[in-house]
């Protein structure tokens, strides 16, 4: 899916590339986060957990000037 943002006269697209579990449990990779702030990012995006493993959306910008840049 393709994610776009627009800034004054700048919109960047965000094009996904290809997705992927990640190779270690999150709480494991990161330690120190609280498992409130876990909850509140899965409320958020609920589509980055899947089958209780931490799923990521690999994707690269590109930026597509609509007046002089």
């Amino acid at each position: 899916m393709t994610v776009s943002r627009t800034i004054g006269g700048v919109t960047v697209l965000a094009i996904e590339d290809d997705d992927g579990p990640f190779f270690e449990p999150r709480e494991v990779a990161f330690p120190r986060v609280d498992p409130r702030l876990w909850a509140e990012a899965d409320q958020r995006d609920p589509a980055s957990v899947r089958d209780g493993n931490w799923h990521l959306r690999f994707r690269w910008g590109s930026a597509v000037c609509r007046q002089r840049c």
